[in-house]
């Protein structure tokens, strides 16, 4: 359990990740929005997060070519969250304790996994954790532009593959 500048020091860190987090990617990031605004983490007693929404419209295609594809929706959803705690664990060890920033996000969905079996899962992922916002926020930006990048191109172009990793 942390004290209560510790939670005011977690929210206003936070709060700083929250506004260059949209400054810098609500832009990059399909149809953005914040689902929910930074917020202390009080079941955990310590840290703070904001969380954010985005989709992928998947384009018009026949059943057929969606099934060949590996799409079984026409809305892919993704969700992003931002924290800032101390990390009670120790960052590199026990003895190692200090601030972290972490970026999680995914785009999720139905999605084929072999010819014959669908399951609820990511199509593209991301998580990283820092010491330093600048980083985290680097890593994340290198993430859009690459495997994002190239997975949103790939359903505006109707060349999405199931078989294709975006790792």
């Amino acid at each position: 359990m942390g004290t209560k500048k510790e939670a005011r020091e977690d929210m206003k860190t936070v709060k700083e990740l929250h506004e260059l987090f949209v400054k810098k990617f609500a832009k990059s990031l399909p149809n953005f929005s914040v689902y929910q605004e930074p917020k202390f983490q009080e079941y955990l007693g310590y840290g703070a997060s904001a969380v954010y929404v985005s989709e992928i419209v998947v384009p018009e295609m026949t059943e057929k070519a969606m099934k060949k594809a590996g799409l079984k929706g026409r809305i892919i959803q993704g969700m992003f969250w931002v924290t800032s705690e101390i990390n009670p664990n120790g960052v590199t060890g026990p003895k190692d304790i200090g601030r972290t920033y972490t970026i999680h996000g995914k785009f999720y969905g139905e999605k084929r996994v072999s010819l014959r079996r669908w399951e609820s899962g990511d199509f593209v992922s991301f998580y990283n954790y820092s010491r330093d916002i600048d980083h985290v926020c680097s890593c994340f930006n290198g993430f859009v532009k690459k495997q994002l990048s190239q997975f949103k191109s790939d359903i505006a172009n109707k060349e999405y593959n199931w078989k294709k990793s975006y790792r």
